[in-house]
């Protein structure tokens, strides 16, 4: 399977749209290091190499993601809303995975001996081909192969019913309650991919006092909060639910808004100490770290976050599912009416003939 999807890799890296990012995941692949995946087997190295090399998948991953590339169907006139879902949902899930072992390249601080931190590298690598590498190649095969799959559009294009630009849509007054609460999903998954790429994979935001770009994440959380607020009041009503699914959606959103109020403090501190605010929040057993005691903070809460988006995809995704089977179902029973009144009236008619 891996050769297969490196060959379809290969074969579209001329893409004029995403040829870029193809091509060098093609390279990062074939690249000799602690994740070659092809053309040899992985070489041993030490844990700051290791972290280059994670560094730069993690970079072609949100690059996959970015405003110049897939980014850019947002308003796509022929581009399935259903189709961004699944591969926005699958780069969150994948930046799980990249959370998952940069807390696992944290233990290799406490190794000490050469052979120690050798069979630690060996062992965080292995696991980031499994987690991460191969599942991002599969990806992107999905992605180039759905995307060349379109149809050309331009700006007179009409857009397509279900499509990302009919989606993306403020919905009109006479849209229903279930129109306005896909809307805040699709919305709701847009913006925490935006959040957990920035506060994952831009370390360079988090320095010793309070720095614009975490202001710039903390604007974007809390805007995260705002749609959140608006979805989760909506969606029991659009989403019956049963016992156990109530106590699990329960659980997870109190965990959420503490992390939201939390939020709110630590931006209170940070704004009005911003160069004392993270000595102040690890004096207070707030964190550990000054420099990143905003991420120590933020990167449980996306965790959590990915939890809740994975919960509320998939009761949503049952409904639909459900009112699609019982919608065949009642076509199918008028078809059946319909075809025992025909049956009765030809009877009717040859009893009369006779």
């Amino acid at each position: 399977q891996l050769q297969a999807t490196f060959s379809v890799l290969q074969g579209a890296a001329s893409a004029p749209h995403m040829g870029s990012v193809i091509r060098m995941l093609v390279q990062l692949a074939q690249l000799d290091g602690p994740l070659r995946m092809l053309g040899g087997q992985p070489s041993p190295c030490d844990l700051q190499t290791f972290q280059q090399h994670l560094s730069a998948l993690a970079n072609q991953l949100n690059t996959l993601h970015d405003p110049n590339f897939l980014g850019k169907e947002l308003q796509s006139p022929v581009f399935a809303r259903a189709k961004y879902e699944l591969f926005a949902l699958q780069h969150v899930q994948m930046l799980v995975w990249l959370q998952r072992v940069q807390q696992g390249l944290q233990q290799g601080a406490g190794k000490t001996t050469p052979a120690e931190v050798q069979q630690f590298v060996v062992q965080i690598s292995h696991a980031a081909r499994v987690l991460l590498f191969q599942p991002m190649l599969l990806h992107s095969v999905q992605v180039m192969s759905y995307v060349q799959s379109l149809p050309p559009y331009d700006a007179k294009t009409e857009a397509q019913p279900g499509s990302m630009r009919a989606s993306m849509a403020y919905p009109p007054e006479s849209a229903t309650e279930q129109d306005r609460v896909e809307w805040l999903l699709l919305n709701l998954l847009l913006q925490f991919q935006t959040v957990y790429k920035d506060a994952l994979c831009n370390p360079g935001i988090y320095t010793p006092t309070y720095s614009p770009g975490e202001a710039s994440l903390f604007q974007g959380f809390f805007r995260l909060e705002e749609i959140y607020t608006h979805l989760i009041g909506r969606f029991p009503a659009s989403c019956p639910l049963s016992e156990q699914e109530q106590g699990v959606l329960t659980q997870l959103c109190q965990k959420v808004v503490k992390y939201f109020q939390d939020g709110k403090q630590i931006k209170a501190v940070l704004e009005q100490n911003p160069s004392q605010g993270k000595a102040i929040l690890v004096a207070n057993g707030l964190a550990s770290n000054q420099q990143f005691a905003v991420r120590e903070w933020i990167m449980p809460f996306m965790s959590c976050f990915a939890d809740l988006l994975k919960v509320l995809w998939t009761l949503w995704t049952q409904l639909k599912r459900k009112k699609q089977s019982m919608a065949a179902s009642r076509r199918g029973i008028e078809q059946l009416t319909r075809l025992v009144a025909r049956c009765a009236l030809d009877q009717q008619q040859q009893q009369q003939q006779q």
